[in-house]
């Protein structure tokens, strides 16, 4: 705060470096957790780089973005999804339609649509993403991963288990070969895909992988973490569905 007011004082409230400044401090308030704080230094920013730097600017925008996050944060995503569209639309038009910065707009668009429930609209876009991220950065590239991911999360909401089964089994192997097993997003990954079979009422193949998941986490996070125990409750409820009853007192008991 000391550095943002003395260059307030010597450069102006408009130079460039002030601006920087008070955008880093932002991120920085928001990362306390003082999202209310972050989002009013944050619109602050942002009309201060419309003002100097133009609507179109690559800061600006990234300036609305930042915004938006702390607005989902605060949980107005309505406000952050009017915002994300006008990034969208300004990034489509600025830097175009297959640039990674109008990706990531994208998605975060997609996200918030999932976040109020608008899940064909997120559906629709995700689709469109994992399809310009596929074409832009191969199969295998971790965004590709994110963006199946996310499109597989957004088909179960829809109810569409078994294609999203389908998409977290591709995504699965291509995360074990390209980020190995004991990485946390292909631990993720084993848990969406056991939620999504549990969905599908495929208790057998449910517990083989929750299995697999409870032996990593204990491994890697200790018996005492609430995941371990909470992927322990998990397979004694599948258990319990297996009508293997004995099996699933003695695992909740643990």
């Amino acid at each position: 705060m000391q550095l943002l007011t003395s260059r307030q004082k010597v450069l102006g409230p408009e130079h460039p470096d002030t601006i920087s400044i008070m955008s880093n401090l932002a991120r920085t308030v928001g990362q306390q957790g003082r999202h209310d704080r972050a989002g009013v230094m944050q619109q602050q920013v942002l009309e201060l780089m419309q003002k100097v730097l133009g609507p179109e600017h690559p800061s600006t925008l990234t300036g609305m973005n930042n915004l938006a996050g702390t607005l989902g944060q605060l949980g107005k995503f309505s406000e952050a999804e009017a915002i994300q569209r006008q990034v969208l639309e300004l990034q489509q038009k600025v830097q175009g339609v297959e640039h990674p910065l109008t990706l990531l707009s994208m998605s975060n668009l997609a996200s918030t649509l999932h976040q109020q429930g608008k899940f064909v609209e997120a559906e629709t876009m995700q689709r469109q993403v994992l399809e310009l991220v596929q074409k832009a950065l191969g199969p295998e590239h971790p965004l590709t991963l994110t963006g199946m991911n996310n499109l597989a999360g957004t088909l179960g909401q829809l109810g569409k288990h078994a294609e999203a089964e389908t998409m977290q089994q591709q995504v699965l192997g291509l995360r074990r070969k390209v980020l190995g097993l004991e990485h946390p997003e292909t631990l993720a990954s084993m848990c969406n895909l056991s939620e999504t079979l549990r969905q599908l009422n495929k208790f057998a193949e449910t517990e083989d992988l929750q299995r697999q998941v409870l032996d990593l986490q204990q491994k890697m996070l200790g018996p005492a973490h609430p995941l371990v125990l909470r992927s322990m409750n998990n397979l004694a409820w599948i258990l319990g569905r297996l009508d293997r009853h004995i099996e699933a007192e003695t695992m909740q008991r643990q």
